[in-house]
């Protein structure tokens, strides 16, 4: 696939390559095709996160209403690099040109069962800034899919992103604006033009979407 200079201590692959690679283990993860793609530069990026969920809880009709608040921090989010090397001689590439095809095919599948199995804490982490769930009950975990299938489902969570807001207030309006530009990626100009003609994200999303 490559040419790998052992005096050497890096090696880069031709963009297309790398480009189709990187697109076909994205495709093979459950966990990627999910998250949404955040550009990290080198030293990383701290981004505020949500730690928990207020809770809910039962209460009779006069009792009086629970307080909870959601836990609130911070994150820094590393990258960290997955690789893998197949080495194959030139008379193998001749010889079994058809096996061969099928196994550079299956790198980028190799490449995205890792990754899910790193999320999922099967396998151990790269290191303390990658979360996984390795600490996650299996109750949670249900519980968390099935909510957020239903927001999917119901058309309330796009890329990730709840779109189920209203542009009620100026914070929540400075929310849809930001969220339409990074749903639509279009300017800022734009995004408040559309929230303000529509107040509904996905109703603004399907007119730029349209327009393309």
């Amino acid at each position: 696939m490559a040419d790998i200079n052992r005096t050497t201590n890096s090696m880069a692959l031709p963009s297309d390559i790398s480009s189709e690679i990187l697109q076909k283990m994205q495709e093979g993860s459950a966990v990627m095709r999910l998250a949404r793609q955040i550009t990290l530069p080198g030293n990383g990026k701290t981004i505020p996160v949500i730690t928990s969920d207020p809770q809910a809880s039962w209460v009779s009709e006069t009792a009086a209403k629970p307080v909870s608040n959601p836990g609130l921090s911070t994150k820094l989010m590393q990258a960290y690099k997955l690789a893998v090397i197949v080495p194959f001689s030139d008379e193998f590439r001749r010889d079994a040109a058809a096996l061969y095809d099928a196994l550079i095919a299956r790198l980028p599948l190799a490449l995205a069962q890792k990754f899910d199995q790193t999320v999922i804490g099967a396998v151990d982490k790269p290191g303390e800034n990658f979360d996984n769930f390795a600490l996650c009950t299996a109750q949670k975990l249900v519980l968390n899919m099935l909510s957020t299938g239903a927001m999917v489902k119901t058309g309330k969570v796009v890329g990730n992103l709840m779109v189920n807001v209203r542009p009620t207030n100026v914070k929540l309006r400075d929310r849809c604006i930001r969220i339409l530009m990074e749903l639509g990626d279009c300017d800022r100009e734009t995004a408040e033009a559309l929230i303000d003609k529509h107040g509904d994200i996905r109703k603004s999303l399907s007119e730029l979407e349209s327009a393309q």
